[in-house]
């Protein structure tokens, strides 16, 4: 479907395992995407929905286990992500929601392990992240929130490793966390 320039919405069917590499990429006027119920989608794969400029929301079904490289880059639309309730969702790729110019708040499920390089670079709204109780993250890549307003306010347990820059302010981070930067990350000095 990549380049299909009038497809304006689509319903996923739910025998679909993956979404594959680039499979909508550039479909300008793709502004719905939906999953029939109890869907068996379980990996998005790299590029999948970039540049869907028109692209307003999605909902990710709750077997999908990674979202791969660039999935939603530059859609630029994109104001509301949800996962399923019971997420399985284990790592957000290299800027998968990168230049998101209208997400302002992210909702991350406690399954997430891994938010990877650049995930949120240039989404200039997005101001507000939440983590799911029992948040199993560990790691944040570098510049994963660069250019983004965040502000940090809780941040999981498990946490281990902000790679620098992940937030535009070293000092606040690392103040607010008990932290040391080495090599680039931020490493907690007490973990549990």
């Amino acid at each position: 479907f990549a380049d299909c320039s009038s497809l304006s919405s689509i319903c996923i069917p739910t025998s679909v395992k993956g979404l594959g590499k680039e499979c909508f990429k550039y479909c300008r006027s793709l502004s719905v995407v939906t999953f029939e119920s109890h869907s068996q989608l379980e990996r998005i794969e790299e590029s999948a929905f970039a540049s869907c400029f028109s692209l307003g929301s999605i909902g990710i079904p709750v077997g999908v286990e990674g979202l791969g490289k660039e999935c939603f880059l530059y859609c630029g639309s994109l104001s509301v992500v949800t996962f399923a309730s019971g997420s399985q969702l284990a790592r957000i790729e290299e800027s998968a929601f990168a230049h998101c110019s209208s997400l302002n708040s992210i909702y991350i499920p406690a399954s997430v392990e891994e938010l990877g390089e650049k995930c949120f670079l240039s989404c200039h709204s997005l101001d507000h992240i939440t983590f799911e109780s029992g948040s199993q993250l560990k790691r944040v890549g570098t510049k994963a929130f660069y250019e983004s307003r965040v502000k940090v306010s809780s941040i999981p347990e498990n946490l281990r490793a902000i790679c620098n820059p992940g937030f535009q302010s070293q000092e606040t981070l690392a103040t607010f966390l008990g932290v040391r930067f080495t090599h680039g990350c931020a490493r907690r000095m007490n973990p549990h």
